[in-house]
């Protein structure tokens, strides 16, 4: 989330919101959702359709999460995964898709549906408080009309890295709808108050946070997370818009910790010092990012961890400065400038970039659509200097390797069967983006084709 802070530019901190199971103490254990655990695959889209016993894709141009392809291509769709072949070919319905552009489903590697911020981002604590006060009920409902928006602006996987309360995002993830695949993380493990003001109250800050004050609080969390239904452990290694950083003996357990249940571990660090705390104790990618030396750039490479950036395209940052009087958004190329700087560093060293929005303010009309804003913060990469198969890759097959998954992100065979398709061309004309013409999530047409528009 992007927070009221700055160190040298605008810094964006993980995204907070507070939902309520139940009133729970750090040292009690969470509530286990009832529902059981559908895997994203086999969760059917309401209202979708799907062409069976199987589907053929004709392709001539398109980017299979890797490279630019041109000359035609045939994929058969079974069971929600591409292949070249298949014995019921014959009978399959064909999609011919010559006359457009397709790429893989998008993937957002950072996101909170479960969060709205009205305050354009210019009163951080208070828009936490607010949020710790909702329902679980309106903040459920407000977050199925994100996923929505999402999958229809091309997203077909994303990442919600907690700001969901006590395992609101496991009951989401959980629900059938025309919903993109849920990676969740549950509340994210913090120390302190975690972005809240020191002075909240000790309820609100455990409604949203695992408070780790012992390193043997991280096993113990890590543990609990996984019987709830978790995919992935994020810790805070900073708590923006304070200036704490966690310290190396918290952090190495929590790594140690999820390591035990073959977790990723994703670090939110907005500032080089934490970033440098995640990377040396070993997290797999690190959140935002702002203020990253070469040094840590260097740690990163050697290491292999992803750099998961989150800054505003230009359509948002021209809707925050009419709020927001700070410089770094007047005029917005500052904030671009300020943001571009740390990104290129990043890929001219060679550290793997995947795509993050960390989209979550309300906005006026059209930016109010989280599909669009997150559509935005992908056109930001572009805007900041990556080519545009370079930001296509980020939010693709480097989303993939983020979630550690090989058939997500790219068109090939063995993948899950999850593509859009744009009028025009999105490598020469980045914008199109914004409008896909059809979009399927495992085989299943979503929007486009003979449903009702995408966009």
């Amino acid at each position: 989330m992007r927070s009221a802070s700055l160190r040298g530019m605008f810094s964006r901190s993980a995204a907070l919101t507070v939902s309520v199971f139940l009133t729970l103490s750090c040292a009690s254990k969470p509530p286990v959702p009832q529902a059981s655990r559908p895997t994203p695959e086999n969760d059917p889209i309401a209202g979708a359709v799907v062409l069976r016993p199987c589907l053929t894709i004709v392709l001539d141009h398109y980017f299979d999460g890797i490279r630019e392809l041109r000359g035609g291509a045939k994929f058969i769709v079974e069971n929600g995964v591409l292949a070249t072949s298949s014995p019921n070919e014959a009978t399959c319905t064909t999609l011919d898709l010559r006359s457009k552009s397709v790429i893989p489903g998008l993937i957002d590697s950072h996101t909170h549906v479960m969060l709205t911020d009205k305050s354009y981002g210019t009163d951080f604590e208070k828009e936490l408080e607010r949020d710790a006060k909702r329902t679980n009920e309106e903040r459920l409902a407000e977050a199925r009309l994100h996923l929505r928006s999402l999958l229809r602006s091309g997203f077909t996987t994303i990442r919600d890295l907690g700001n969901s309360g006590r395992f609101n995002d496991v009951v989401l993830k959980q629900e059938k709808g025309s919903f993109p695949r849920l990676f969740v993380s549950g509340p994210g493990l913090a120390f302190g108050t975690g972005q809240f003001s020191p002075k909240a109250p000790k309820a609100l800050v455990e409604k949203e946070y695992r408070i780790l004050r012992k390193p043997e609080d991280a096993a113990r969390f890590v543990a609990e997370n996984a019987t709830l239904g978790v995919d992935l452990v994020k810790v805070y290694a900073d708590n923006d818009p304070q200036k704490e950083l966690i310290t190396p003996e918290l952090l190495k357990a929590v790594i140690a910790a999820a390591r035990r249940q073959s977790f990723r571990v994703t670090a939110h660090a907005s500032f080089d010092s934490s970033a440098r705390l995640a990377a040396e104790a070993g997290a797999d990618s690190i959140e935002h990012g702002y203020e990253l030396s070469k040094e840590t750039l260097a740690i990163m490479k050697k290491k292999k961890i992803i750099l998961v950036p989150t800054d505003y395209g230009i359509e948002t940052c021209q809707q925050i400065s009419k709020r927001d009087p700070r410089p770094d958004f007047h005029p917005c190329s500052n904030y671009r400038k300020n943001q571009s700087k740390r990104l290129l560093a990043a890929r001219n060293l060679g550290v793997e970039i995947a795509f993050g929005s960390d989209a979550y303010l309300e906005l006026e009309s059209p930016l109010d659509d989280r599909g669009r804003q997150t559509v935005d913060s992908l056109l930001a990469l572009i805007e900041e200097g990556l080519t545009p198969i370079q930001a296509l890759r980020a939010a693709t097959s480097s989303g993939a390797h983020v979630l550690g998954r090989n058939d997500l992100g790219v068109i090939t065979p063995g993948a899950r069967a999850d593509l859009v398709a744009y009028a025009e061309d999105p490598i020469k004309n980045p914008k199109a983006l914004m409008a896909p013409v059809l979009v399927i999530k495992d085989g299943v047409i979503v929007c486009g084709h003979d449903q009702e528009k995408c966009n």
